[in-house]
Formats: structure tokens, C-alpha cells, sequence
């Protein structure tokens, strides 16, 4: 019956909860530091609250109205710090980003045609004028938020090696880094989830897990997953 109504039931597990396999890594690694770059309206923040996470969160939004949101949404958490709008990525100055309906699916890059056919309501509707830098630097003026254990949680839509990239120094000091994976190409000139794998491993971070997020309704076919990846000690 729930399945004919498009339910299904399934035993909460680390196969099958991304917030289990999450919370049980913050806490082995004792997190202190969560950087949430691309934070939109706060989603991960708060989700990092109801699993009980009570230590700082850094967040990063270049959207204004999503920003706006994010500050509001946090205004009451002393422990989560909203940094300046901007963007992050690999290099230092201005750049546009394009606003989609959804919010969720902005991007500093181009969409492609087959992210607007699985989704259409991911389309682009404005364009926005944002600063950017780089997580290395905003670190260097801010060194009193780094600590011996840390998270990065990068949500760019396609951008993610350009955030990472400029993060190369503070990458030595992380524990645990979360990132979307494409594996066809939604945004144009993105890196698809083997460079994205291959960057990691070099770095010596391990693929943990890996959770769908985004499906083509049609084919079924899995274009997006959010993916865990652990530092080897």
C-alpha cells in the first residue's frame, strides 16, 4: 500500500542516512569547525544542530536574498558565524553568478541542457554581481576560527574544484570534506566525480560514502550524489 502510494519504509542505517554516516564522523573526529561554503538559506547548519553538532559553523552564501535569510536564520546561534557575502572559489575580486528559480541550482557557471531538461525549474532567472575569494585567505585574516578538528562542506553546483583549489592550505588540516558529485555534466566545464575522486585521493582523503541527491525523473538515471570523504590517518 505505501508503495502504490509512493512511500517506502526503510531501517534508518548508514547505507541508507546521510545524517547517521554524518554524525557518527563528527563525532569520532570531535569536530570543532564546520565550513559550509554555499550555505543558501542555512539547510546544513541547521541539520548539523538537529544531529546535535553544538560547536562553530562557518557559513558562506553569494546569493543576497539567500544571504539576508541565512543571517536571519542564525542570528540566535552564537556559535555560527555568517561570513561576508561572497563567493568562494580560487581566485580574488568580482564575479557574476546566475541566480536559478530554485535557488539551490545557482551557479557561477553555465547550466547545461541536461540539468534544465531534469529540471526546469532549476532555470536561470537573473544574474547576480558578487565579491569572491578564496577559503585560504578569509582563514588568513580570520585564523582565530581554525581548530585541531575540522569539516568542509562545499555545495557550489559544479564549482567545487574551484573551491578547493583555492583551499589548499586549510585542505591539510581538514578531517572530513563533503561535495557534491556529477556524474554527467550539469554545468559547463565542471569536473565530473572522477577528477573529483582522483583530486581527493592525492590529498589523501578516502571516498567514505555516497548519497543520491539529484535523479532525472525519467530515465531514473543518477546525475548528482552528495559524497563523504575522510582524511587517512
Amino acid at each position: 500500500m505505501l508503495n502504490k502510494a509512493g512511500f517506502e519504509v526503510v531501517l534508518l542505517g548508514y547505507e541508507t542516512s546521510h545524517s547517521l554516516v554524518l554524525k557518527k564522523l563528527i563525532d569520532d573526529f570531535q569536530v570543532k569547525t564546520v565550513f559550509d561554503v554555499g550555505a543558501n538559506e542555512g539547510q546544513f547548519g541547521n541539520m548539523l544542530r538537529q544531529l546535535g553538532y553544538c560547536n562553530k559553523i562557518v557559513s558562506f552564501e553569494p546569493l543576497s536574498k539567500a544571504w539576508n535569510s541565512l543571517k536571519e536564520n542564525s542570528k540566535n546561534d552564537t556559535a555560527w558565524m555568517v561570513a561576508k557575502r561572497a563567493a568562494l572559489g580560487n581566485q580574488e575580486g568580482t564575479i557574476e553568478i546566475n541566480v536559478s528559480e530554485n535557488s539551490q541550482s545557482s551557479s557561477i557557471l553555465a547550466m547545461e541542457k541536461s540539468h534544465k531538461s531534469a529540471a526546469p525549474e532549476s532555470e536561470y532567472v537573473s544574474v547576480e554581481q558578487t565579491e569572491i575569494t578564496t577559503l585560504d585567505n578569509f582563514i588568513e585574516m580570520n585564523s582565530e576560527i581554525l581548530s585541531e578538528s575540522m569539516m568542509l562542506k562545499i555545495d557550489t553546483q559544479g564549482y567545487e574544484m574551484n573551491v578547493l583549489m583555492g583551499a589548499e592550505k586549510v585542505l591539510e588540516k581538514i578531517k572530513i570534506v563533503e561535495l557534491e558529485l556529477s556524474f554527467i555534466e550539469l554545468y559547463t566545464g565542471q569536473q565530473l566525480y572522477k577528477e573529483m575522486v582522483e583530486y581527493m585521493e592525492k590529498r589523501q582523503f578516502v571516498l567514505w560514502s555516497v548519497f543520491p541527491v539529484f535523479c532525472d525523473k525519467d530515465t531514473g538515471r543518477m546525475l548528482q550524489a552528495d559524497a563523504i570523504f575522510v582524511k587517512q590517518v
